[in-house]
C-alpha cells in the first residue's frame, strides 16, 4: 500500500497499526468526540487515523494536519513548529487545509471524498471523513488487478468526469489528479482523493516545486504564473489525459516542462494502436496537448467527444477563442504567497470559497480590448521561451522573474549547445576546435556542459571539461536559479559516468540551488540508485535539508512510510541518513 504526501485519505483494506510511532497520536487518544483506533497512513503533510465517532457510533477516517518537515508533536497532543521561522508557513498551510475541508463538505458526488466535519484543536486542524476501503489505481495497475481495456477506462472516466465536473461547477480546480490519488473502492468505482491544498501552499512558500506539481501529470501552466498560461478546467483535463495515458502505456507522459522544450512523448494513437479505437486515442492526445488553448477545454466537451458528437468542432484549437472571451484565473490559496505580495484576509474573514485551486471568471472583455489572435499567439511564443528552463525540482518563481533573467530564457541554441543536444560529438569537437566559448549560454540560458549533463552525455561532458568548461556555472533561468551541471545530471539523467566526471573536475557535491536542493536530493527523488551511490561515495551529506526542511531520505520515500524508492532508502540509511 502506498501513502505519499498528497494521498493521505483513509483508503486501505489493511489493518491499521495499533502502536504508531513518531508524531502520531496513540490509540485511545480522544480528539473531540473521536477516539483514535489506529494509524492508517501518513505523509509529509498529514496523518490519517482510524477513529471511532463516540457520538454517532461509527468508524471514520480522521485526518490531522501535520507538515512533518516543519512541525512536530510536543508535550501532550499539541502540534508546534520546529523553528519560529516556519510559523507563517505552518499557519498558511493550516488555513488552506481548513478551506479544503470546507470545500469538500459542500460537494455531493459519489466519486469525491465527503467531509463530515472539520475543526481546529491542539494547535493544528482536523477533518473527519467516511472510512473508505480500497486500493489506489496505481497500486491496482502495478499489481495487475485490473485489465485497462477501452471499455473499462471509459467506465472509470465517466465517474471521474462527474467528480471533476462537480469541482469545476463550484469554480474550483483539483490540480492533483494522478493514479496514486484515485482510490478504487470495493466494486471498482473510483474515488478522487484530496486536493493537497496545504501541500501546495507550503511548497509554494518554501520554493519546493516537487510539493507543488507531480511531473508527468501536471500541465505546463502549473509550474509558474506566466501571463498567457492561466489555469482553468483545461488544467485538470490534462491530468485526466495523463492518467489514461498511464493506463495505456504503463508510465506517465514526460514532464510537461520537458515537453515544452523538446516533446519526446509518443502519442497515445501510436502506443495504443490496435488495442484501443483511433478516435479514443485521439481524444487522449488532445487532452495532453502542451499548449493549454489547444486542449479539450471542458468536461462537457470531453463527454461529447467520447460520444462521437462532432469531435472536430469540440476539440479544435479554436476553443482558444472561447477561452479568451471568458478568461479564468486561479485565486491565491487564502494566504499570502511569494507570488502575491498583497495581504489576504485572516482565517475568520475568508469566505467558504477560499481554497487552493479556486477560480473566478473575470468579466468578459469588450471587443475593442480583447486581445487579437496575433497578440495571443505572440504571448504564447513569449511564454514558451520563458518556460524553456522549468524542468526540475528547484524553486518557485520570485518577484524579479521578469527582470534580469528574462533575456536568459529566450536565448536560442549556440552552435555548441546545439551540437550537444543533437548528439553530434564530431560537430562538438569541431566547434570547440574553432575557438567557441565553452561557457557561453545557449538555449534556455544553459551552458553546453549543463545540457550535456542534463542529457546524460558522458562523451560530451568529458570533451567540454577538457576544453575548460566551468563545472561551477549556475543556471539563471527560473526556477533553476543556482543549479549546476551536477544538479542537472542528478535530476534528469542520473548518468553515473557524467556524475563522476563532474565530481572529478571539481563540482561541489553538496551544492545547493535556490530551493536548497542538493544533487543527492535530486537523485533520491528520481530513484537513481547508482547516482545516489556515487554522490554518497564522493561525500554528499545524507542529512542535508532543503528549504522545505526535507532530507534526501524524505525525497526517496515520497514523504510517506512506504518508500517510493526502497533501494535508495536502504542505501541512504546505510550511509547514516535520518528522517
Amino acid at each position: 500500500m502506498e501513502h505519499d504526501d498528497d494521498k493521505t485519505e483513509l483508503r486501505s483494506t489493511a489493518v491499521p497499526s495499533k502502536n504508531p510511532p513518531g508524531n502520531e497520536l496513540p490509540v485511545g487518544t480522544r480528539v473531540g468526540e473521536f477516539e483514535i483506533a489506529g494509524l492508517v497512513g501518513k505523509g509529509g503533510f498529514g496523518i490519517v487515523y482510524l477513529a471511532y465517532d463516540c457520538s454517532l457510533g461509527r468508524h471514520v477516517a480522521l485526518k490531522e494536519y501535520m507538515p512533518s518537515g516543519i512541525a512536530s508533536r510536543s508535550a501532550g497532543q499539541n502540534v508546534t513548529v520546529t523553528s519560529p521561522r516556519f510559523t507563517d508557513v505552518f499557519n498558511a498551510g493550516m488555513k488552506s487545509f481548513i478551506n479544503e475541508a470546507r470545500l469538500l463538505a459542500r460537494f455531493d458526488s459519489a466519486a469525491l471524498v465527503k467531509v463530515h466535519r472539520f475543526w481546529e484543536a491542539n494547535g493544528t486542524a482536523y477533518m473527519a471523513m467516511p472510512f473508505y476501503e480500497g486500493i489506489t489505481l496505481k497500486q491496482a495497475y502495478q499489481e495487475r488487478k485490473l485489465v485497462p481495456d477501452e471499455q473499462w477506462i471509459r467506465t472509470l472516466l465517466a465517474d471521474l468526469l462527474d467528480a471533476v465536473e462537480t469541482i469545476h461547477g463550484a469554480h474550483c480546480l483539483h490540480r492533483d489528479i494522478a493514479p496514486d490519488n484515485i482510490l478504487l473502492r470495493t466494486g471498482g468505482r473510483p474515488l478522487l482523493l484530496d486536493f493537497g491544498a496545504a501541500r501546495h501552499v507550503i511548497g509554494d512558500m518554501t520554493h519546493d516545486l516537487t510539493a507543488i506539481v507531480k511531473p508527468g501529470f501536471a500541465p505546463i501552466e502549473q509550474y509558474a504564473d506566466i501571463p498567457g498560461l492561466k489555469q482553468g478546467p483545461w488544467t485538470d483535463i490534462y491530468a485526466l489525459g495523463a492518467v489514461i495515458y498511464y493506463l495505456i502505456i504503463g508510465k506517465a507522459p514526460p514532464a510537461a516542462v520537458a515537453r515544452s522544450v523538446n516533446d519526446e512523448m509518443l502519442p497515445a494513437r501510436k502506443v495504443g494502436k490496435g488495442r484501443y479505437s483511433e478516435s479514443f486515442l485521439m481524444i487522449v492526445d488532445r487532452a495532453l496537448t502542451v499548449r493549454p488553448e489547444q486542449r479539450i477545454q471542458s468536461v462537457q466537451a470531453w463527454r461529447q467527444a467520447l460520444a462521437g458528437e462532432d469531435e472536430t468542432r469540440l476539440l479544435s484549437p479554436q476553443m482558444s477563442a472561447q477561452r479568451a472571451a471568458q478568461p479564468v484565473e486561479v485565486i491565491p490559496e487564502a494566504v499570502p504567497s511569494i507570488r502575491n505580495s498583497t495581504p489576504l484576509p485572516d482565517a475568520a474573514d475568508v469566505s467558504s470559497d477560499a481554497t487552493v485551486g479556486l477560480i473566478h471568471p473575470t468579466p468578459p472583455q469588450s471587443e475593442a480590448s480583447r486581445p487579437t489572435a496575433g497578440t495571443r499567439r505572440r504571448r504564447w511564443q513569449y511564454a514558451l521561451a520563458a518556460l524553456a528552463l522549468i524542468a526540475g525540482i528547484a524553486a518557485a518563481p520570485v518577484l524579479w522573474y521578469w527582470g534580469s533573467s528574462q533575456w536568459e530564457r529566450s536565448r536560442p541554441h549556440t552552435e555548441l549547445t546545439e551540437s550537444v543536444t543533437s548528439g553530434d560529438l564530431d560537430k562538438l569537437k569541431r566547434v570547440i576546435a574553432a575557438g567557441a566559448d565553452v561557457n557561453a549560454r545557449g538555449r534556455a540560458g544553459l551552458t553546453a556542459l549543463q545540457w550535456a549533463a542534463r542529457n546524460g552525455r558522458p562523451d560530451a561532458v568529458n570533451e567540454l571539461i577538457a576544453a575548460g568548461a566551468n563545472v561551477h556555472v549556475e543556471a539563471r533561468g527560473d526556477p533553476f536559479y543556482g543549479k549546476t551541471a551536477l544538479g542537472f545530471a542528478a535530476f534528469y539523467s542520473g548518468n553515473v559516468e557524467v556524475i563522476k566526471a563532474l565530481i572529478a573536475a571539481g563540482a561541489v557535491v553538496d551544492h545547493r540551488d535556490e530551493g536548497g536542493n542538493t544533487p543527492l536530493m535530486s537523485a533520491a527523488v528520481q530513484g537513481y540508485i547508482l547516482a545516489v551511490e556515487a554522490l554518497i561515495a564522493a561525500g554528499a551529506d545524507v542529512n542535508r535539508r532543503s528549504n522545505a526542511g526535507l532530507t534526501p531520505l524524505r525525497y526517496a520515500t515520497g514523504y510517506s512510510d512506504n518508500p517510493r524508492h526502497p533501494d535508495v532508502v536502504s542505501i541512504l540509511k546505510t550511509a547514516g541518513a535520518q528522517d
